[in-house]
Formats: structure tokens, C-alpha cells, sequence
């Protein structure tokens, strides 16, 4: 069976990529970095291609005989096929529902007004490591003004779930929170296993060794108005050090308009989650 995880929860996809389904012995893993060029360009194409230049069957030459596994469990997981960065949402799920019709799906989501600032602690590393700056409020003025080029393009799950549903059968969909994660590993690892059909004690204990995905030591945060003061050299040279470093986690303060503002984007789309899904999300804090 050929399974497809278009993750949305940011902080979990990497996770679960990075520590059970590279690792786990039953799920023959596709997802990036991959082992060859060919193979990334392919993933990577199924995102970017316009339609003017998109060849299903070179992509399906070079994927299909690797998800074609005697294994129980083939998975192909990539947080781009619903990120705004790449081409269209739908374009996406028509590519891949025409390359693995008999696929799969399954979600994993995060509450949307801690997506955001998750996201931008994940983009504010990058810009750290070049030695720039960029405070929250700043880069939500900037994000806000066009939103379809931006993350909130992207905080609508319940649309692009259905489209999903739409294309691959209600049935062959699932969704995963992340909150139920944070709150109770165990089952959330009982869960996802059982929908892949592979051990879920091995997935439990792969995902209990470790964490893939750490952010910004708040100290570097606290100092990273400063870095502008200083020769570019310096200021790379002292972020890359304290990048590397432990210590608490940066928090992101916001002004409650932004909540406001994400609320009133995705709470029909909650609710149409909630419908579809009977997911718990008014338990779990969402906007509903």
C-alpha cells in the first residue's frame, strides 16, 4: 500500500519524517533529502512544474518502481505538496492522485495561531545564520499584506483535506492533530501506526529518541536587534555559535489583532474539518 502524508503541522512533519519514517524497519521512506538527485528533482517537481512543462510520465518512471515495495508500507511525505510556495494546492492533488490513484492520505495539522509563530521562528533561523535580523512584527507586516504569498495561505486545512477527500475517497483520508501528540504520545504513535499497518511500539519508541526539529535559543533572540550594529562577519559568526547552543526556547509575542486575524481566515475551515472529520478540535483550543 503507497501512502502520501502532505504534512501541515510544521513542527511535527520534520519529526516524524526525520526520526520514525526514514527509520522505522516496515515503512519504505520517500521524502527529502533523498538518496539521488533524480529523485529529489522528481518530489520536487510534482510541486513546482508548471503546467506548460509537467511530465506525469517521466515523475512516475522514477517514483512508482521505488513505492512499489514488497513492504507493507510505501510513504511518500512532503510538506510542500500544500505549502504556498509551491505551484497550486489543487494542481498538487490532481498530480498526485494521478500518479498513485489507489494512495492513502493522511494530515498531520496544528492549531493555526501556533503554526504561525512557529513558522517564523523556523524562517528567523535562516536569517540568523546570515547574520540579519527580522522581529515578529516586522515580518507579520510584511506577510499580512499578501497573504497568498505567505504562510496563511496555507492555514485553511479543512479546504485542502477535502479536496484530498475529494480525489482519493473519504475513506482513504485520515487526519492526525498535533496537540494530541503533545498531550499523549503513545496513542497519537497506536493511531498513526495503525493506519500505516506497521509496529506501533517501534514507531513509539523511534519518535521518543529525539527531537528533529529545535528553534531558537531565546537569548539569541533577545540579542538579535543588536546583530545589525555589527560587521556582517561578526554577527553570522556569533548566530551560527548560539544556533548551535541549548538553552529555553524563543517565545514570539504578538499583538492580539494577528489571532484576530487568523481567526476569522480559518474558522469556517475548522468547522468544515470538524464536519467531515469529527475531529476535537474546539477541545484542543482551534478556532471554531
Amino acid at each position: 500500500m503507497i501512502f502520501l502524508h502532505p504534512g501541515m503541522a510544521k513542527s511535527a512533519t520534520t519529526s516524524l519524517q526525520q526520526l520514525v519514517f526514514a527509520r522505522h524497519p516496515e515503512i519504505n521512506y520517500l521524502g527529502l533529502p533523498a538518496e539521488t538527485e533524480e529523485v529529489r528533482a522528481a518530489i520536487r517537481r510534482i510541486c513546482r512544474d508548471d503546467g506548460l512543462y509537467w511530465d506525469e510520465a517521466a515523475v512516475g518512471a522514477i517514483l512508482g518502481p521505488l513505492l512499489s515495495s514488497a513492504r507493507e508500507a510505501s510513504l511518500l511525505s512532503y510538506e510542500n505538496f500544500t505549502l504556498y510556495e509551491s505551484t497550486d494546492k489543487l494542481v498538487i492533488a490532481d498530480r498526485l492522485h494521478a500518479l498513485f490513484p489507489e494512495a492513502r492520505v493522511f494530515f498531520t495539522i496544528r492549531r493555526q495561531q501556533d503554526v504561525l509563530p512557529a513558522w517564523y521562528l523556523q524562517k528567523c533561523q535562516k536569517y540568523l545564520r546570515n547574520g540579519h535580523f527580522v522581529s515578529f512584527d516586522d515580518w507579520w507586516a510584511i506577510k499580512s499584506k499578501r497573504p497568498h504569498r505567505s504562510i496563511l495561505d496555507d492555514l485553511r486545512y479543512g479546504d485542502v483535506i477535502a479536496a484530498y477527500a475529494e480525489r482519493f475517497g473519504r475513506d482513504n483520508v485520515a487526519v492526525f492533530l498535533y496537540e494530541q501528540l503533545t498531550e499523549d504520545a503513545g496513542a497519537f504513535c497506536h493511531e498513526l501506526a495503525a493506519f500505516l499497518g506497521v509496529d506501533a511500539a517501534v514507531f513509539e519508541q523511534l519518535l521518543s529518541a529525539g527531537h528533529a526539529n529545535p528553534t531558537i535559543p531565546a537569548r539569541l533572540m533577545a540579542l538579535g536587534p543588536a546583530l545589525s550594529y555589527l560587521p556582517r562577519r561578526i554577527a553570522v559568526k556569533i548566530s551560527k555559535g548560539m544556533l548551535g547552543r541549548g538553552g529555553s526556547r524563543a517565545r514570539v509575542k504578538s499583538d492580539p489583532s494577528v489571532k484576530e486575524t487568523i481567526r476569522s481566515l480559518v474558522v469556517g475551515s475548522n468547522r468544515r474539518l470538524m464536519r467531515d472529520f469529527g475531529l476535537p478540535l474546539e477541545r484542543y483550543g482551534y478556532f471554531v
